[in-house]
């Protein structure tokens, strides 16, 4: 999940030509062909439970007990160009044992972070590669491994220098899996508890590429969030976040994003499952809070409304032009995403927070993007809500208008999910006007550019008014 909040005014999308993608260009986009993206056997699981000693820190480990003929030949081909972890083990056996038991199947979006969390990992962006055939019960886990020997030497031979990894075999009857997982990781963290110290679990670490911004979020309950708040004694690229922890919660999500210079888009950097007490669950409970009575993104309007009713926020709208435009750019952004285009998929993104064919005027675009098992369409609300990042969007009291666009690809149902604040005041107050201007230079100043003074026009004024504003100050 890639997720954006960004600031947006109107002059701003009237003036600029070079930062927020034209209707002319995402039409385009929407036209040009993509390659299709391989279908993918998602498994829809209502509850699982993990098999592993759950770690209290999460962090790399190195692996112990390296004895079993698997992991023999992982440390073989490894040379020293990777090591294998035991949070990494951990995920790779949980997505063997999964594939095993559901025919080759990969679990969802949020079973599949679950996984990742509980395992103690702070790798984020974990890919998986698979091994599976027939065996004998007779047959010996030496003997078939050295029966596959030729095709995993050449997986492993794919796996990054500098990655961490684990591998993991799983056998049932005539049926065996073998599943790596590996991971590059994008930043260093020191061992976090996934326990609250002083109401807060602390993240540190340092970015091992160059970054612009480090930012943090945490779900707080069922229905709430908090910013993580960032230590300004430490600057990049080290960072240190602390994210306050709201006691009595079952659990909480941890989202950590970083942004290079020059994107728009941020990216995942850690999501971690912390506690305000000590018995956490090794069982994943598929989330309920949010659900759809079908996957239209009517019935996603419905079931959010709903939400926001219970904490006594306005109802949203659903914008269908810009739904239109939603729907017809998934293809080429989630091509863009598979292909590693990190600069079309921004286009993408600046193109739908600017909000082309919202009606009304503008004033804060979000955007984020997301995948359910397509059997499982109608709990795409449901996985926003329990995930970091969507949460604090899709409940703000300033959000007004949705915009949802759906494709179902090959197993799974991409969304590209975008929300919209609008101008309430017709004639803007002075205050209005002085308050936006101050959102717009905190904008700037982020981004290294000078500030800008503002006209501040009084909503009623005599009808002789000199066509000149005070400076906003």
């Amino acid at each position: 999940m890639r997720t954006l909040s960004l600031l947006l005014l109107c002059v701003g999308c009237a003036t600029s030509s070079s930062k927020f993608t034209r209707p002319d260009e995402l039409e385009q986009i929407a036209r040009d062909t993509v390659a299709p993206v391989p279908a993918r056997k998602i498994a829809h699981l209502t509850s699982w439970a993990l098999e592993h000693p759950l770690p209290e820190r999460i962090e790399h480990v190195a692996l112990t007990g390296t004895d079993t003929p698997v992991t023999q030949l992982a440390l073989t081909a490894a040379a020293g160009r990777f090591r294998l972890t035991r949070d990494l083990t951990c995920i790779a056996d949980e997505r063997a044992r999964i594939a095993l038991a559901y025919d080759g199947a990969e679990p969802g979006l949020v079973l599949s972070a679950f996984i990742e969390a509980r395992c103690g990992s702070p790798s984020h962006h974990v890919r998986v590669w698979n091994l599976f055939g027939e065996t004998r019960e007779t047959e010996t886990d030496d003997a078939l491994i050295t029966r596959w020997a030729e095709s995993l030497t050449t997986g492993l031979a794919a796996i990054p220098a500098g990655a961490t990894a684990g591998i993991a075999l799983r056998r049932g009857g005539k049926k065996a899996h073998l599943a790596v997982a590996f991971s590059v990781d994008p930043a260093r963290f020191e061992p976090i508890s996934i326990y609250a110290e002083d109401g807060v679990v602390r993240v540190r670490g340092s970015m091992l590429n160059p970054t612009e911004r480090v930012w943090g979020e945490i779900n707080q309950g069922e229905d709430d969030s908090a910013p993580c708040v960032a230590n300004p004694a430490v600057q990049l690229p080290d960072f240190e976040l602390a994210c306050p922890v709201r006691p009595g919660s079952p659990h909480d999500w941890v989202g950590i994003w970083s942004r290079a210079p020059g994107r728009f888009l941020g990216d995942t950097v850690l999501t971690a499952m912390v506690f305000s007490h000590r018995a956490p669950s090794p069982t994943f409970v598929n989330p309920t809070l949010g659900q759809q009575r079908d996957g239209s993104p009517q019935a996603f309007l419905e079931a959010l409304n709903a939400q926001r009713s219970k904490m006594g926020r306005a109802p949203m709208t659903l914008s269908s032009p810009q739904t239109d435009v939603a729907k017809s750019l998934v293809p080429p952004y989630v091509a863009a995403q598979v292909r590693g285009d990190p600069l079309r998929a921004d286009r993408i993104a600046l193109g739908l927070i600017a909000g082309w064919r919202v009606e009304g005027a503008v004033t804060d675009g979000w955007f984020t993007s997301s995948e359910v098992p397509a059997d499982a369409a109608p709990e795409l609300l449901a996985a926003l809500l329990e995930l970091p990042g969507g949460r604090s969007q899709l409940l703000a009291r300033g959000s007004h208008v949705l915009a949802l666009g759906q494709l179902d690809n090959g197993g799974v149902t991409d969304s590209l999910v975008c929300t919209y604040s609008l101008l309430d005041e017709p004639q803007p107050s002075v205050e209005r006007q002085r308050a936006l201007f101050e959102q717009l230079n905190a904008e700037r100043k982020r981004r290294g550019r000078a500030r800008r003074s503002g006209c501040s026009c009084p909503a009623r004024r005599p009808r002789r008014w000199r066509r000149r504003c005070a400076p906003a100050r």
